[in-house]
């Protein structure tokens, strides 16, 4: 059974810098483990970060607390992305994969779970650090067949 975990990066630095440059703060790196740990329990194989520093951060922890850390890939599209970009990375995953992470921003990330699982709907407050994980029988489901996921955030 695979399994799908989007994710919300962790807690990021405010501005001056660059929207795209602004890396977790101490309090986002500690999120990010946390996560990690917790994901230590899923077999995933396949990483995907938006190419902000802040989500290639949090996917960092993610890998670094992975027994066979898999490699991260950094994508582009997946900044100031819409569920349609999110929906080619969801349908990009190696059918052998048994699990993948993908991490990205907020509107974006509760429209896609939203999207996924309309009986759940977009999730009201999907904070920094926050995950959804499915529990899928298969991949390649379309939209609306995709189970409720577990929903969880790391910050406290």
């Amino acid at each position: 059974m695979p399994h799908l975990v989007l994710a919300r990066h962790a807690t990021a630095a405010r501005p001056p810098m660059a929207d795209f440059d602004r890396p977790l703060t101490a309090a986002g790196s500690a999120e990010a483990a946390a996560a990690g740990e917790h994901l230590t329990r899923y077999p995933l194989t396949h990483l995907v970060a938006s190419a902000a520093l802040r989500t290639v951060q949090t996917s960092e922890a993610v890998a670094r607390a992975l027994a066979d850390a898999p490699v991260l890939h950094a994508d582009r599209a997946l900044y100031e992305a819409d569920i349609d970009a999110w929906l080619e990375v969801i349908d990009s995953i190696p059918a052998e994969a048994t699990g993948a992470y993908v991490v990205g921003h907020e509107p974006t990330v509760s429209a896609v779970i939203g999207h996924l699982c309309p009986a759940l709907g977009v999730p009201r407050r999907f904070r920094p650090s926050s995950i959804a994980v499915f529990d899928l029988p298969r991949w390649g489901l379309a939209p609306g067949d995709y189970p409720p996921p577990e929903i969880r955030s790391f910050k406290d």
